[in-house]
């Protein structure tokens, strides 16, 4: 039976820009304009679907007997791409080709356009965060705040030390390869359009979906990925505006092919407005290869969108899918209120929701002058959900499509406003938006139990040495081995291996923020025979440290043991802590920060048990006043900041205890009213005594903590001995 395919337009980028008055740049040539308005199949071309099992020879006797010529085969969809030939009536080649008993179906090869009016992009001035922090847009990321991210890289680190990411392939209009968010992890490309490779967009669109999804983070550069270590497939499907159904199935066959792209995560941020056999082949092969696609929902949620036509909630496909093929996730677009983007498609295909108003990622170096622009559109909620799932397998490689889409659903956060069914789900944000630190929460086995009281987290240098790996003294060596062992709080009783969890060595350099080094699972070590868990980090970076002037310091973590005491260890060369002049704030945040935070330190008034006013290093007793300011900047957080603000204390080789939390007070200085956090009668006799090493750190509800002391020669001791009584292994 021959199908009667309406003409339809397959429309890419399911994107909305807003026009930009800063920016006089428009992308689209005169000629890609022009092309919007002509016919929207591809003249002469027909897409034939073969039955399944046929021969070879039944193949070509349906096309020779046709008065049409193959202009090209996707082979693993067993679908072709035929052109009529000069002097045949195209209709009357259709309803030959749908005869032959080799064919079950031929369609149009439709033509894609962009939706959106002409893209605009953003020329932001080079200050205007006044930041020299790393990913300098992240602070304007409001979507990773929403969807809880940094809290999840918390629970699993994308990049932080973690093995590398599961590839995610990008099906759109290349991206940029020179771009440093994207530069250095292309794992493969591929294009299936005439005209420049993969690793030209001429667009944007493609670069913008691949930097949410999995932008370089902590490069100085643009923006922060959600899945910032995975590797990029790009499969470039478009140019300049204009693709076809033939060729997108065409990337998306390739995408999932493990012989070829083999990514187990696909993007595509395109939708067309008739269903398409063709494009539901290509799903349902990359469904077959165990790979999930994230599709985003269409903009014509208003009808004002370009190519909605003006019909209120238009349909697009492949999205409309969803409730047929099980490895596809269409996403909807939420606003930062968590509210229903006005533009954003509805209906029961769709799976989740994630934010797609006013998204900031990267764009071409060529069409930008700061390598990032401010989109929004549907297309820029799917990459978010194509993050969140590469993140998922990169915790678990074995995860089934299932599994993962599973995960995302149960995670996502009921929000909108609107009514949700028995089932959890309801037209607008479908499961809800999505809820990063829930979905990799859930998708991680809850620790062991803790040992009664907590634990101690202790290290040694183990092995320093050179570059060349020769051993060095340890006040020369550039490298070291920092090697880690847990006991049961304030014994030598090792924790069990069973109950042995994944750690994290930080380090603070001078008056920076602690950054995290490495993480590390758990080892089994012996020492005069027992065996018990151990951590290695290898080749870290001491060099600094030979510097006297310099401070530098380590200290562990343990994300599945928060809020136990014991579970830093901080040490140095020299007793006295320095007490330095605190930062004045030069300005006060009027909203609440969305970003990592620095918290920073200084003694207001060292005094004794009486209340006098003494020298710090004869003070036995000291007030401690912390200021809080967004991360790289003087710029204090708003007097209204909710968030908790913690003093630990670090002595000798014991491990920190958390002294308290702080007294918001409000204070003025330099003509800035700021909130400060005060910290009354804290003692620090014990740093009186040169023998003794006594350091301070400030904790926040953000991942950034602050560090200092004395001297910057770390000073590396002898590890403690396991007790025979504690051997936690077997």
């Amino acid at each position: 039976m021959v199908r009667n395919f309406a003409i339809v337009a397959l429309i890419l980028s399911l994107f909305t820009i807003p026009w930009l008055t800063n920016s006089p740049g428009d992308l689209f040539s005169e000629a890609n304009a022009a092309a919007q308005q002509e016919q929207k199949v591809r003249a002469g071309q027909l897409l034939v679907g073969f039955k399944p099992g046929i021969s070879v020879a039944a193949y070509q006797a349906a096309t020779s007997r046709n008065c049409v010529a193959v202009r090209d085969h996707i082979a693993s969809l067993a679908v072709s791409l035929v052109e009529v030939l000069p002097g045949c009536d195209a209709a009357e080649v259709s309803l030959g080709m749908s005869a032959e008993s080799a064919v079950a179906y031929v369609e149009p090869n439709l033509i894609a356009h962009a939706i959106s009016a002409p893209v605009r992009f953003q020329r932001a001035a080079s200050n205007i965060l006044g930041l020299s922090a790393n990913d300098p847009f992240f602070p304007q990321q409001y979507a990773l705040a929403v969807i809880n991210a940094p809290a999840g890289w918390d629970v699993f680190p994308g990049s932080f030390g973690a093995p590398a990411g599961v590839p995610i392939a990008i099906a759109d209009t290349g991206a940029d390869g020179t771009h440093p968010d994207i530069s250095g992890k292309v794992l493969r490309s591929a294009t299936f359009v005439e005209g420049p490779g993969p690793l030209v967009d001429d667009v944007g669109h493609g670069t913008a979906t691949a930097g949410v999804a999995l932008g370089t983070a902590n490069n100085g550069f643009g923006i922060a990925g959600l899945a910032f270590n995975s590797p990029v497939v790009v499969v470039k499907v478009a140019e300049t505006g204009t693709t076809t159904v033939f060729d997108i199935a065409n990337g998306i066959t390739y995408a999932a092919d493990p012989a070829k792209g083999g990514a187990k995560v696909i993007n595509l941020s395109f939708g067309a407005s008739e269903p398409s056999d063709t494009l539901f082949r290509a799903i349902d092969f990359a469904r077959t290869q165990g790979a999930l696609m994230t599709i985003a929902a269409g903009n014509c949620g208003d009808g004002s969108s370009a190519g909605c036509d003006g019909v209120v909630n238009a349909m697009r496909w492949p999205a409309a899918y969803a409730p047929q093929l099980d490895n596809v996730i269409a996403v909807a677009a939420s606003d930062g209120n968590d509210q229903r983007a006005y533009f954003s498609n509805f209906g029961n295909f769709v799976t989740v929701a994630a934010p797609g108003v006013d998204i900031i990622s990267d764009f071409p170096l060529a069409l930008s002058d700061n390598g990032v622009s401010t989109l929004s559109g549907t297309s820029f909620s799917a990459p978010y959900v194509a993050g969140l799932a590469g993140l998922l397998l990169s915790q678990n490689p074995s995860r089934s499509y299932q599994t993962v889409k599973a995960l995302i659903q149960q995670s996502a956060d009921k929000v909108g406003g609107q009514p949700y069914d028995a089932s959890g789900r309801n037209d607008f944000f479908g499961f809800g938006r999505i809820n990063v630190l829930r979905a990799l929460q859930a998708g991680t086995p809850p620790p062991p139990p803790p040992p009664s009281g907590g634990v101690d987290a202790k290290i040694e240098v183990v092995f320093p040495h050179d570059q060349a790996g020769n051993l060095r003294p340890v006040t020369e060596a550039p490298l070291v081995n920092i090697q880690a062992t847990m006991f049961q709080a304030g014994t030598l009783q090792p924790v069990p291996c069973s109950e042995a969890p994944t750690l994290q060595l930080w380090r603070s350099f001078n008056t920076q923020p602690a950054e995290m080094v490495a993480q590390a699972a758990a080892g089994v070590a012996v020492v005069d025979g027992i065996a018990f868990p151990s951590w290695e980090f290898n080749d870290v970076d001491v060099s600094a440290a030979h510097d006297p002037l310099n401070k530098y310091y380590f200290f562990l973590r343990s994300p599945g043991l928060q809020g136990f005491r014991s579970i830093v260890w901080s040490h140095g060369q020299d007793a006295r802590t320095i007490f330095p002049t605190q930062d004045v704030p030069t300005s006060v945040d009027t909203q609440q920060p969305t970003g990592p935070l620095d918290g920073k330190i200084e003694i207001v008034f060292p005094h004794d048990a009486a209340g006098n006013p003494q020298p710090v290093l004869q003070a036995t007793l000291v007030n401690i006043a912390v200021d809080v300011f967004d991360h790289g900047t003087l710029r204090s957080v708003p007097l209204d900041y909710p968030g908790a603000v913690r003093l630990l204390r670090s002595l000798n080789n014991q491990p920190a205890e958390v002294l308290g939390q702080g007294q918001r007070v409000t204070t003025t200085r330099g003509g800035v009213t700021y909130p400060q956090w005060q910290f009354n009668d804290v003692d620090v006799s014990a740093a009186q005594n040169p023998l003794n090493k006594y350091y301070f750190r400030v904790q926040l509800d953000f991942p950034n903590v602050w560090s200092h002391g004395a001297d910057a020669r770390t000073i590396f001791p002898q590890k403690d001995v396991p007790s025979a009584s504690g051997a936690g292994c077997e």
